[in-house]
């Protein structure tokens, strides 16, 4: 006969063991279960998820791919939920092909121990077009401009040089 010893220690390396969580063990020379609930004592330490690095504004063209990178710790290793997402994006990074408009996205990070959420931005970055327009005659009413000539003038041809996709 096999003396019982009287205490029995049990060291769980386990970061993802939270106080409260109920064990269940098997020894191998029984066929019953051992349950104990994790403690204070017994309870590795780790650390809530927290954003470190997500940038507040993305600029790209339009049609253009996109990703944003949204960068987290933690202890047990955070997961990842970005919204608003149309598919599976449970990553750090959430890649966006042919932007079309603009719009904000969420990024949040959970582990067992706590979560964080950070907002960004993707901005559709306009082209910058210079016009320069060199008026050669313009009539004159009583030694004035006439500023509604010219403005449909210049209307004109800014509504031109959109349809013909110049501008």
């Amino acid at each position: 006969m096999v003396d019982k010893p009287e205490n029995i220690q049990l060291i769980v390396n386990d970061s993802n063991i939270c106080q409260g969580d109920v064990i269940t063990m098997t020894c191998s020379d029984k066929p019953e279960n051992f349950q104990f609930t994790a403690s204070e004592s017994n309870v590795c330490k780790g650390d809530p998820a927290k954003i470190v690095k997500l940038a507040s504004e993305y600029e790209v063209a339009v049609g253009q791919s996109v990703s944003l990178h949204c960068q987290a710790e933690g202890n047990p290793k955070p997961t990842y939920a970005w919204n608003p997402c149309e598919r599976v994006c449970h990553e750090s990074t959430l890649s966006i092909p042919g932007v079309v408009s603009d719009g904000i996205y969420t990024c949040k990070v959970t582990n067992g121990l706590g979560s964080d959420t950070k907002h960004t931005s993707v901005a559709i970055a306009s082209t910058l077009i210079n016009v320069t327009l060199t008026i050669t005659s313009e009539r004159c009413n009583d030694g004035k401009y006439n500023q509604s000539l010219l403005w449909r003038k210049l209307n004109k041809t800014v509504t031109t040089a959109a349809l013909a996709g110049l501008i």
